[in-house]
């Protein structure tokens, strides 16, 4: 079970890794994931005026994320 576990760990330190030079406020930052039947959703928290630095122009950092 420690292997899923340890997956799941790399993949929200990554995920802080890549916002945290787009964020003013990366303390703001907050990760909660939750698995479910299609699988790992990684849930983003973060200060209001982070979130559209976070989307990008036209959407494409949000894009870049999720693929």
């Amino acid at each position: 079970m420690s292997e899923p576990n340890n997956k799941i760990q790399q993949s929200v330190q990554y995920l802080t890794y890549v916002l945290t030079p787009l964020c003013r406020y990366p303390e703001n930052i907050k990760i909660v994931y939750q698995i479910d039947e299609r699988g790992l959703l990684l849930d983003l928290d973060t200060h209001d005026k982070d979130l559209s630095r976070i989307i990008g122009k036209n959407g494409i950092n949000a894009w870049s994320l999720r693929n």
